[in-house]
């Protein structure tokens, strides 16, 4: 390797490392209290239940339920939802 291509491939990484260092360095990285972990599993818990009752939805519309089991199934993903 030539003494210029290193200089270059230096002259770009040391920005980097620097930049990626410096929440490290300065101390302010992102903290995840329990409260916040637990909120996010709430909210993916909830897309994940809108997910499935939309394909139900779209299902039913196809004729892919019949009307009770329909019902009966989305009334206990909305009671899981809530």
């Amino acid at each position: 390797m030539e003494i210029g291509s290193f200089l270059i491939l230096l002259a770009i990484l040391l920005p980097v490392l620097a930049y990626l260092a410096q929440p490290i360095v300065t101390g302010q990285g992102v903290v995840v209290r329990g409260k916040d972990r637990r909120l996010s599993s709430l909210e993916a818990e909830r897309e994940s239940v809108l997910s499935t009752i939309q394909e139900m939805d779209m299902d039913y519309t196809l004729g892919k339920f019949e009307q009770e089991d329909y019902e009966a199934e989305r009334s206990a993903l909305i009671t899981q939802g809530a």
